[in-house]
């Protein structure tokens, strides 16, 4: 479904009293994956590794310096893989516009793609399937909770019925009792809508629990890949093993 070829993409850094451009910054550098239909594919590193920004190159959300994104086997994204291709952001809250309404919210995608002339009930069974009720319509995103914001773009992102989703650390700002029901929302989305993700995480257990492929990335580089009870199991590279020797035991020892 996805293929990506020596993807880059660089920021140029200014500075001085004329502000010229004194070097680049190389945020992805170089990176090659590709994702299949039904994967879930799970990109992870520290923060400021370049996560983030390769799963915006990804949805055309930036503009590679250089590379080839393949969606479908094209490079063009026609107006129906707009459709196609969606995100769920880090922070709910601010990828929702608080001077709308739900109904607002998610079904605006719909009227732009001709999906529907009035949405209402296209949101109504969106709002079902990511567990709310159709009393949200009318309410807006600062009056719900951090788990049920999440919800409204985890519905906003099925809305239009898409192929591959994007999640960028879909549940690094919930609290930690909120995080496994989003989790297991997004398994049971996956498995109803036949959809795939693109999983962007500095959480590795979380990683563990639902992805079926691992990427390491490191310095804007990919350093490792493979199928994640391998990567789990028996880690080649030292940058892994870190990352790995980091998470925290499940039974501590006193």
């Amino acid at each position: 479904m996805l293929q990506v070829e020596e993807l880059k993409m660089h920021f140029p850094l200014f500075g001085g009293v004329l502000q010229r451009q004194l070097g680049v910054h190389k945020a992805v550098d170089g990176v090659s994956f590709s994702l299949n239909q039904g994967e879930t594919l799970g990109l992870v590193g520290e923060s400021g590794c370049g996560k983030s920004t390769t799963g915006r190159c990804v949805l055309r959300l930036l503009q590679p310096t250089s590379g080839t994104i393949l969606f479908d086997g094209r490079k063009e994204l026609l107006q129906t893989d707009r459709r196609r291709l969606q995100m769920i952001f880090q922070d709910p809250l601010s990828s929702l516009n608080p001077r709308k309404t739900v109904l607002e919210n998610l079904g605006e995608g719909l009227v732009f793609h001709k999906m529907a002339k009035d949405p209402t009930s296209l949101v109504e069974e969106v709002l079902e399937q990511v567990g709310l009720s159709k009393e949200a319509l009318y309410r807006y995103p600062h009056q719900f909770s951090g788990g049920q914001q999440q919800r409204l773009c985890i519905g906003r992102a099925i809305a239009l019925k898409p192929d591959l989703i994007v999640c960028d650390e879909p549940v690094s700002a919930l609290d930690v009792s909120v995080q496994a029901q989003i989790l297991n929302l997004l398994q049971s989305l996956k498995e109803q809508l036949q959809l795939s993700y693109l999983f962007i995480s500095h959480d590795l257990s979380v990683v563990r629990h639902l992805c079926d492929r691992v990427l390491v990335m490191k310095e804007g580089r990919i350093v490792e890949e493979g199928k994640t009870e391998k990567i789990f199991e028996s880690p080649a590279h030292p940058y892994t093993k870190s990352l790995l020797a980091a998470i925290p035991p499940t039974y501590p020892v006193r």
